[in-house]
């Protein structure tokens, strides 16, 4: 019995299903990919949220963001630094503390590089961002590792624009747990902001919030839209939270994450959300910590 071979016309179809089947099934894989790289990076703001605890259960506070200066570590490092012992880094952080007594000035591009200023931390990246498995280097400074999240440490209303109200990260000696009056489960503590491309901010080991063209790097100032402006020699940028690119430098100053849609956000309870963009509206009020505003975070 003679085999008959596929028609040209046959042959046309398969592929054409074949094309409508692919077609149909990569935005799941993506949206699969997406939905995967947002719980890990969820995981990781746990993490980070159950150092800052076990830090205050040893010491009654949260760590500082205080401004650099000479002779404590506490002076010198970041909060990201100072929970290290409570990430599984506790070498790295004594590496840290042998560094600064070598080394008490606040990193500086004329100074001595501590150790740790090169070294990333899994815990303090998104997964979503791969760029930040290395150092990277930025102008004049030596090769540094970045982080993917940024404390609250003040928040001003837009309204008032000489109001500042505090958020949990604030200056030394950093606060109790208990001074969140506005309730631990309705505040936000850390939120994500990738790196810009040029990878001007997001330095996670020194306590440098902003140091001429760099930062923000560990901690961020939520401002209101529409009066508040942050302003830098090259940007003006309304904050506080909306979609961002890593190509543009001036979205440093703005929270938002490689997710689609929103940002993960990590609460002084330790649990971690996602809000889309629209929770802007609601940042002011989630961000401060004892300013008596009523808020409760949506599902």
């Amino acid at each position: 019995m003679t085999r008959r071979a596929f028609s040209l016309i046959e042959l046309v179809v398969v592929l054409a299903v074949i094309g409508i089947l692919v077609g149909l099934l990569m935005p799941a894989v993506q949206s699969a990919r997406a939905a995967s790289q947002r719980a890990a990076c969820q995981n990781a703001l746990r993490q980070v949220g159950l150092a800052v605890h076990n830090f205050e259960a040893a010491h009654g506070r949260v760590p500082p963001a205080g401004k650099p200066g000479p002779g404590k570590p506490d002076r010198v490092l970041s909060w990201m630094a100072l929970v290290l012992p409570y990430l599984d880094q506790e070498p790295l952080y004594r590496q840290a503390l042998a560094d600064c007594a070598a080394h008490p000035e606040p990193f500086s591009a004329s100074t001595p590089a501590h150790a740790g200023f090169a070294t990333p931390v899994k815990a303090l990246t998104c997964p979503a961002d791969g760029r930040l498995g290395v150092p990277h280097v930025f102008g004049e400074y030596p090769p540094a590792a970045y982080g993917s999240y940024l404390g609250v440490s003040l928040v001003n209303d837009g309204v008032r624009p000489s109001r500042l109200a505090d958020g949990v990260f604030s200056d030394v000696p950093g606060i109790p747990l208990r001074a969140i009056r506005d309730g631990a489960s309705n505040t936000v503590m850390v939120i994500e902001r990738p790196p810009p491309d040029s990878f001007r901010a997001g330095w996670w080991y020194p306590d440098q919030t902003y140091n001429g063209p760099v930062g923000p790097n560990v901690t961020i100032v939520i401002a209101g839209e529409p009066t508040v402006v942050i302003r830098d020699d090259t940007c003006s940028v309304r904050t506080p939270f909306g979609p961002g690119r890593t190509d543009n430098p001036c979205d440093r100053f703005r929270v938002w994450s490689l997710h689609p849609g929103g940002a993960n956000f990590l609460y002084a309870d330790g649990g971690v959300r996602f809000h889309g963009y629209p929770f802007a509206a609601l940042l002011i009020p989630a961000s401060t910590i004892a300013s008596g505003e009523a808020f409760t975070p949506p599902d």
